[in-house]
């Protein structure tokens, strides 16, 4: 039981000193000592990441309309009761049929909302979800997808 106490310890204190990019360093082997430091000095460089590229939004007049009737039709359906922009980010409020949809439905539908009030300039997509009784937070969508509480 000892011996896995110390193998856990290893790990932990291994994993402590991994660098942030989760990559191994290799280092090189060399015959001077001195010269040992600068030659791996690079073994914990950081690698630049490429951005990602920022997503685009057809907003177009018809995309727009066609998303408008969608969300107009999912507010009649009591999937939302409500959407908007109080603030600085896009909001939906969901209702009780929302509640109903599976997952991947609710992600769409989110979805639709985010690419109606897309904004080029904050470029991420954004809607907080909110729950249409209570009116408390619920859940975010972002280009990573969809978060629920």
């Amino acid at each position: 039981m000892k011996g896995l106490g110390i193998l856990v310890l290893i790990v932990v204190v291994a994993a402590f000193f991994m660098p942030a990019s989760g990559t191994v360093p290799t280092f090189k082997p060399c015959a001077d000592p001195a010269g040992c430091a600068e030659a791996n000095k690079t073994a914990y460089a950081a690698k630049p990441v490429p951005a990602l590229p920022r997503p685009t939004v057809d907003k177009s007049p018809a995309a727009q309309a066609k998303r408008e009737k969608l969300i107009q039709n999912l507010i009649a359906h009591r999937v939302f009761t409500k959407t908007g922009v109080p603030g600085n980010l896009p909001r939906v409020w969901v209702g009780p049929a929302f509640n109903t949809l599976d997952f991947d439905d609710k992600r769409r539908f989110v979805s639709v909302v985010s690419a109606y009030y897309f904004d080029e300039a904050r470029g991420d997509g954004m809607v907080r979800v909110f729950d249409g009784r209570t009116n408390k937070p619920v859940g975010i969508f972002t280009t990573a997808g969809l978060s629920l509480d």
